[in-house]
């Protein structure tokens, strides 16, 4: 059996929804749909001469950090068919596609698994978390806000990208800059009735937009997506929220630890939460050590020696060197002792999910103590989170 690695064929459509039928319960319709915004480009198929074995498709985006957005590749759906299981199909495709990116010029790779521990072989480890909140709509303001919005039932999605970098790169820590699949996702989920964006107006001009969606009955509604800069967009998107308290006691929605929703309620109580984590991992080290922005005032290096079995471009020693809000990498390190760790670890590393000393307590990382406290400053910041799911 010969299993080859190819890029996908419209003749592949068959074998690779039958796939992800059968890993994702999709339907013919919901598949072409999710084909049509991430593109026959974006997918890639394991081929056992004619028969598709497994495939995965992907889509371009770029995750936020320190104020600067690094190129990267979501992969939201990788499926080996049963027949291929326990061969070796899922983990060559995965090397093929860090081949593939890593020479494509791509930092990051980020995921959710539905198999942790599949993707750890290939270097793969928390970069951070996503939380769900539920909460009960008339615990989330003291007195009435009159709400100051104007309703759109076409957004214009320009004004809505630019609202949501200016908060990736004012706020974000691993928020996703989105690429036309999550914003189809963000405005229109898959097989869901039809969503109300209200654009959050201030003196100045609009300072977010929350985004809702009606289709859960009296119980609760969802809150698809929500930006808001200034402390007045906040109140206004809870406004938003508790003006939909005659016809619903809950909203859901996904975002941060320290979520501002949840901060600027009333009480700070919701019914739930639940968290998840999502999966990075570092592709091109240089790449991703320079497009990354780093916090103000920061000035450190350290050493690192870092082992990565499947793209030995990432192997070796660097130095590593952080000033004036940017990072860069020296391939002639010198002799200085070295924080010691393989490529998963960078990851959580990286996105400032854990730290040096924290992986080290793990077993994940070694080196002295210089190094460690080196390498935690340089990529400290507010805890890395997302707010969709992909």
């Amino acid at each position: 059996m010969t299993i080859t690695y190819q890029r996908y064929r419209p003749e592949d459509f068959d074998g690779l929804f039958s796939g992800f039928r059968q890993a994702f319960n999709a339907t013919v319709a919901g598949f072409r749909h999710f084909q049509a915004l991430t593109g026959d480009g974006n997918a890639r198929v394991m081929k056992d001469g004619d028969v598709v074995a497994g495939g995965a498709r992907f889509a371009p985006q770029g995750h936020w950090f320190g104020g600067r957005a690094v190129p990267s590749i979501g992969v939201p759906g990788l499926v080996v068919h049963p027949a291929y299981r326990g061969k070796g199909v899922g983990q060559a495709l995965i090397r093929g596609m860090l081949e593939e990116f890593h020479a494509d010029g791509v930092g990051l790779v980020s995921l959710y698994p539905s198999t942790t521990a599949f993707y750890r072989k290939q270097g793969f480890r928390p970069g951070g978390t996503i939380h769900r909140y539920s909460a009960q709509i008339h615990a989330m303001l003291d007195r009435p806000v009159e709400a100051d919005v104007t309703v759109w039932r076409a957004p214009d999605r320009a004004v809505l990208e630019d609202l949501h970098d200016r908060y990736g790169r004012r706020f974000g820590a691993g928020l996703i800059r989105r690429s036309p699949y999550l914003w189809t996702r963000a405005l229109h989920p898959f097989e869901r009735a039809e969503t109300d964006t209200y654009l959050l107006n201030g003196p100045d001009g609009p300072e977010g937009y929350i985004t809702l969606l009606r289709d859960k009955g009296f119980e609760s509604f969802e809150v698809c997506d929500y930006v808001a800069l200034t402390p007045h967009a906040v109140r206004q998107a809870l406004a938003m929220l508790v003006g939909h308290g005659a016809t619903a006691n809950r909203a859901e929605w996904f975002g941060g630890p320290q979520d501002p929703l949840v901060q600027a309620m009333h009480n700070n109580r919701f019914d739930s939460i639940h968290v998840d984590q999502w999966l990075m991992r570092i592709v091109d080290l240089g790449v991703a050590i320079s497009q990354r922005g780093y916090q103000a005032g920061v000035e450190t290096a350290f050493v690192l020696e870092l082992d990565d079995p499947v793209l030995p471009a990432n192997r070796g020693r660097f130095a590593i060197r952080v000033e004036g809000g940017r990072g860069r990498v020296d391939p002639e390190p010198g002799d200085a002792p070295a924080l010691r760790l393989g490529i998963g670890a960078l990851a959580p590393l990286y996105t400032g999910f854990l730290t040096a000393f924290e992986l080290a307590g793990l077993g994940l990382a070694e080196g002295p103590p210089e190094a460690l406290a080196a390498a935690s400053l340089a990529f400290a910041g507010p805890a890395p989170w997302l707010t969709e799911k992909f």
